[in-house]
């Protein structure tokens, strides 16, 4: 079997088009091909992969006209964007669970220090975090002793929680709606900090997204960033074909989610000439408990699709 290919969603006026590639195989109806029950579960999972592309292409429209220029929530309906936010809510309560020692290390190693040589004149950081949801690292803000944040968040549903999420932390909290790939409410060299977690995997452009987290950072200012990746490792071969083959589906339900997200390679280009890149691969299922299934096969963690992921603290060169 050929190896699956990794493709991207492109956009054209406010459609969402996507092309998938799935394992080329032989025609299991073919007298001159193989019927082998693992053909015949290839061809069905391609099937599959084909009308889960078909329902993205035609349910991934701008609904109200938003498009690639206009607002990121007037692609979706309310009723979707309010969905989405009780799915982040309850549905990833127990993945953020699981990730609570790294990300306690992560904002405690990236955040500790910058009050020293501040951007924001308040005698204090400015931390911005990018795709904030409702607040789902505003703990680990305050145990860094963060006291102040600013966030840029495009679902303006989530806004009202993660404000509630920062009375309680204690944080007082600026939110403004808009995405990544324009920051242009910040100046060049003002912001010490920009925190994005699993937010990469979303934008339209994660070119453009950097670029602007790299332009409003102070020289020596930090990124620090957790994302979900492919799995890319030689033994991960079934991982990785099925995050492809149900790519187009995850777009559909979760916001534009991809499943093939690759955000070290722009990381890197964009902060490894002139500055330091630190990062750490890690599966965020690993160690956890195996579900017993039947005939005493494991079956996978609830959030299998999303284990793979890579961490770490971008510095933007002090003489950029």
């Amino acid at each position: 079997l050929a190896a699956p290919r990794t493709v991207q969603p492109q956009l054209e006026g406010d459609t969402l088009q996507v092309e998938i590639a799935v394992p080329k195989m032989p025609d299991p109806l073919d007298a001159s091909g193989c019927g082998c029950p693992s053909c015949r579960r290839g061809l069905l999972l391609g099937l599959g992969a084909g009308l889960a592309a078909a329902a993205a292409t035609t349910v991934l429209q701008g609904p109200t006209g938003g498009g690639a220029t206009g607002r990121w929530a007037a692609r979706w309906p309310d009723w979707y964007l309010a969905g989405f936010v009780r799915q982040m809510k309850e549905g990833m309560a127990d993945f953020e669970r699981w990730m609570v020692p790294r990300k306690t290390a992560l904002f405690s190693r990236g955040l500790q220090g910058l009050g020293q040589s501040s951007a924001s004149g308040l005698g204090g950081p400015k931390v911005v975090e990018l795709g904030i949801g409702a607040g789902t690292n505003l703990p680990f803000f305050r145990s860094a002793g963060l006291k102040r944040a600013i966030a840029v968040e495009p679902n303006p549903e989530f806004a009202q929680p993660a404000l509630e999420k920062a009375k309680r932390e204690g944080i007082k909290l600026e939110v403004h709606e808009g995405v990544a790939e324009n920051l242009s409410v910040f100046p060049d060299n003002s912001v010490d900090a920009v925190v994005a977690t699993m937010v990469l995997c979303s934008v339209d452009s994660q070119e453009a997204a950097l670029r602007e987290v790299h332009r409003i950072l102070r020289p020596g200012g930090r990124y620090i960033f957790m994302e979900h990746t492919l799995a890319e490792g030689p033994e991960q071969w079934g991982l990785r074909g099925l995050q492809v083959i149900l790519d187009p589906l995850q777009q559909l339900v979760s916001a534009g989610c991809r499943l093939n997200n690759r955000p070290m390679p722009t990381i890197l280009k964009t902060f490894g000439a002139d500055g330091q890149v630190e990062a750490d691969h890690f599966s965020a299922d690993s160690g956890k408990q195996r579900i017993a299934g039947p005939f005493g096969i494991e079956a996978p963690q609830p959030h299998f699709l999303l284990a793979p992921h890579v961490a770490g603290i971008a510095t933007k060169s002090s003489t950029s």
